[in-house]
């Protein structure tokens, strides 16, 4: 990781939003590090290139849970409900909106989940047996915070692209410039994919997809 540093990012923001040195709307260096930071988060949980496994530990009737540490998007959720029934064993539970009307059958067994307020909550509750307590939660982490210009980028190098053009997307709706803002955002997506693309496959040979940090386009 590290193709590009914070300084290498705002330059090239600068070009995209096409900000004047001196007059017009211009933005400060603090205010463009903290949506460099902003952007690294999106990223991550976006293209999901940011992932990793943790646990949470069922109580019986509880529902609501913290997300693990460093967790910024929940993923997907599993439970293992150890029987030797063939029909359960490993499964990934259903993600739901937390105003959806759900069945649940009488075992009691965690086949629902959804995060809102920074805490899963788990559907049914359960009377927790020995041995199944256990539910395995898969997140996006969070990126580690970049504080100075000469800080690299830390998520992985085929998506470190999409930075600059997330940040200038965020800097154009702020401004209301929304002819601006719609030409970012297809831009966004674009390299997204690429990226996403790149990462699957190994194809990524280090050089930034796009143009360089000082290009424009």
């Amino acid at each position: 990781m590290g193709l590009y540093t914070v300084e290498q990012v705002i330059d090239k923001v600068r070009i995209l939003i096409e900000e004047a040195a001196e007059g017009g709307n211009v933005i400060t260096e603090n205010q463009l590090i903290m949506l460099v930071n902003d952007s690294q988060k999106w990223v991550a949980g976006e293209s999901g290139s940011f992932t990793e496994w943790g646990t949470i530990t069922l109580e019986k009737n509880k529902v609501r849970y913290d997300v693990p540490a460093g967790a910024s998007v929940i993923l997907g959720l599993e439970y293992n409900y150890e029987t030797d029934d063939p029909g359960y064993g490993i499964r990934m539970l259903r993600q739901i909106d937390p105003n959806q009307d759900v069945h649940a059958p009488k075992d009691n067994v965690p086949l629902f989940w959804y995060y809102r307020g920074n805490q899963i909550s788990v559907y049914p509750s359960m009377p927790v047996e020995p041995g199944d307590t256990t539910m395995n939660v898969l997140f996006s982490k969070l990126p580690a915070a970049l504080t100075a210009l000469g800080d690299s980028l830390t998520i992985p190098d085929e998506y470190q692209i999409v930075v600059p053009y997330r940040v200038a997307e965020q800097v154009a709706i702020k401004d209301n410039q929304l002819e601006k803002w719609q030409i970012l955002s297809a831009k966004v997506k674009e390299l997204t994919a690429e990226g996403i693309s790149q990462y699957a496959s190994g194809a990524f040979t280090g050089t930034p997809v796009g143009p360089p940090a000082g290009g424009a386009g």
